[in-house]
């Protein structure tokens, strides 16, 4: 991966937790903030917030998240819930969760939905009041 690639995904990375503090902010405990040993060690997550781990995708071109990007993410996540934020460029962000997040209908079935971040705020907010 090349330095103009890095500084993408980190300035992307880098504003998302911005998002989260403007949208998330009275919610946690604690500020969401990078996971910089990320780039020392493989297989972890790029941001974490209390019972989420959130990886982060910006590219060029491109309608829909990847698949592998999913797969990286749920790998990545361990105990915590995955989710997938990417945004290409001259597109809004969007964000891809487990269907089982937002009912319990629908757990161990590996389904996933693309939502708004604006849902995706809604969602993370509504599960951390769950969680205390």
């Amino acid at each position: 991966m090349g330095k103009k690639s890095r500084d993408k995904g980190a300035t992307f990375e880098r504003w998302l937790v911005n998002e989260m503090k403007d949208n998330l902010g009275e919610n946690l405990l604690e500020q969401p903030s990078r996971n910089l040993s990320q780039y020392q060690q493989k297989g972890q997550s790029d941001i974490i917030i209390p019972g989420f781990a959130f990886e982060a995708k910006a590219y060029a071109k491109g309608y829909t998240h990847k698949k592998d990007w999913w797969v990286q993410a749920c790998e990545q996540a361990g105990d915590l819930e995955p989710v997938l934020v990417y945004k290409y460029d001259y597109q809004e962000p969007r964000a891809v969760i487990s269907l089982s997040l937002v009912s319990s209908e629908y757990q161990g079935t590996g389904m996933t939905c693309a939502i708004s971040l604006p849902t995706l705020w809604y969602i993370v907010r509504e599960k951390l009041a769950e969680m205390g």
